[in-house]
């Protein structure tokens, strides 16, 4: 089998003979480091960075059970397969729990045995390789996808904070042109292109004898301003078709009816505005009460 990358095996074990035959066969697919001792193959192994280890159990002064502990609390993920006699089982279940990935019974009497072996831990190498490299790569889009939500976050918080400090801003001018309106000596009003009232404030209220702006409002929700305010309905209208022509300021001196009946001579100065929402007209203006000459 061809590997993506050739594999690099470190093998570790006492007797020469046993090394040199194995180590001549794994070189025809494999690079093969050699160390005939546990402390030698620590060194090795720290060194070269091999992707498998191949030992064997039974080797004087740091046997390989020894060794297999300490190559695996450097590097938990180390690929490690045992070598060991048939009379010695134990210290291989022993191996296996430590963290060992397979293991070979000596003496080995098929090469094809060894081979299946290392092709297997080659195998799941590769797969472990390829798993930590996906999850390196997920892990950084996750990253930069976090990195890029915190951006769009801080800024949809900076735009909620310009946004209140706008609406701040617009309160305050609100209330300030309301504080006017309402407060305004002379009559100020905004009505609709057919005759009843959006607006009005107190002073024009209070001129015609109504008690609040809401009385004069509602009453023109059912009569229209012209039968209301006006001596005759057709002046308004007439009055209406005059600032559409200028299309600008105009003044006008009426008479305006009171609520108790009797009529008030007064300036109405307004202009016809385009509600550009709602695709409609109205009129807004002042009205004050003019003196006789």
């Amino acid at each position: 089998m061809k590997w993506k990358t050739p594999k690099k095996i470190l093998f570790v074990d006492d007797e020469k003979s046993v090394r040199e035959v194995l180590s001549e066969y794994l070189m025809k697919t494999y690079q093969v480091i050699e160390a005939d001792n546990g402390f030698d193959g620590l060194s090795l192994f720290v060194s070269e960075k091999p992707d498998i280890v191949l030992l064997d159990i039974v080797m004087p002064e740091m046997d390989g059970l020894e060794l297999t502990a300490k190559i695996l609390e450097m590097d938990p993920d180390a690929a490690i397969i045992v070598i060991s006699g048939t009379g010695l089982m134990m210290d291989v279940v022993k191996a296996l729990k430590l963290g060992a990935w397979d293991f070979i019974v000596k003496p080995i009497q098929d090469l094809v045995i060894l081979d299946h072996a290392i092709s297997k831990v080659c195998e799941q190498v590769e797969m472990k390789q390829e798993k930590k490299a996906f999850e390196t790569l997920l892990k950084e889009q996750v990253r930069q996808r976090t990195d890029e939500l915190r951006k769009t976050n801080n800024l949809l918080l900076q735009e909620i904070e310009e946004h209140k400090k706008t609406e701040a801003v617009l309160a305050a001018k609100e209330n300030h042109y309301r504080s006017i309106f309402e407060n305004a000596p002379v009559g100020i009003f905004q009505s609709t292109d057919d005759g009843q009232f959006i607006d009005a404030n107190p002073a024009m209220a209070n001129m015609l004898g109504y008690e609040s702006s809401k009385e004069l409002i509602d009453l023109t929700n059912s009569i229209p301003i012209g039968e209301v305010l006006y001596e005759h309905p057709d002046v308004r209208a007439s009055i209406i078709k005059k600032a559409l022509d200028k299309g600008d300021w105009i003044k006008f001196e009426v008479n305006f009816r009171h609520k108790k009946n009797h009529y008030i001579p007064v300036n109405l100065i307004f202009k016809i505005e385009w509600n550009s929402t709602t695709m409609t007209r109205y009129l807004m203006g002042f009205v004050e009460k003019r003196i006789k000459a």
